[in-house]
């Protein structure tokens, strides 16, 4: 019984670790789950849909709009995302994305066909914010983007001081049964 049990929560364990922590990452709910701030235009609709029904789309002409959300992570542990992304028009149209702050961004190549993003991040807190930071010039189009996912693939590294603590618990233990099976013996 406690070899199904240990396996069910391993099992459970496992399933959660792979699963995708963006709500919404379609855009299929609209813009659910997600906040944009200084754009002229955020919406999801059809028109931006890579797959499925719907796609988030905007512009902002006068400086970066950011559309985000906060993650709930672990500390510590590897991350792997991805989304897809294009530009309406390809002149003046600047898409970058971060999981800290726009000075730490990266940016997307700008184009007219669907191009996926791809990449790896180390959580440094219990939660992280996920960003996406469009601009465009005036007359120039909209961003697309659509799919975005981002999964556990790493589980954290312990700190040497945790091996010392799984030690000193694991003898502690040892002594526990030891005393109970002497008294038993007794």
């Amino acid at each position: 019984m406690k070899k199904l049990l240990t396996a069910a929560l391993l099992s459970v364990a496992a399933a959660n670790a792979n699963a995708n922590l963006v709500t919404n990452g379609s855009f299929e709910s609209g813009l659910s789950g997600w906040s944009c701030s200084g754009a002229d235009l955020c919406t999801a609709s059809n028109q931006a849909a890579h797959t499925g029904s719907a796609g988030a789309y905007g512009y902002d002409n006068s400086g970066f709009a950011t559309l985000s959300q906060t993650l709930s992570t672990i500390v510590g542990a590897t991350y792997g995302f991805s989304f897809f992304s294009n530009a309406y028009q390809t002149a003046g149209n600047e898409l970058r994305y971060s999981f800290s702050d726009f000075s730490g961004s990266t940016l997307v190549p700008t184009t007219t066909q669907w191009l996926q993003s791809t990449g790896t991040f180390v959580a440094t807190s219990s939660s992280t914010l996920m960003q996406f930071f469009f601009a465009t010039d005036p007359g120039t189009g909209t961003w697309r983007l659509d799919d975005v996912s981002v999964e556990q693939i790493a589980a954290p590294v312990p700190e040497p001081e945790t091996y010392a603590m799984l030690l000193a618990g694991l003898g502690l233990m040892a002594g526990v049964v030891r005393r109970r099976k002497a008294q038993q013996d007794a």
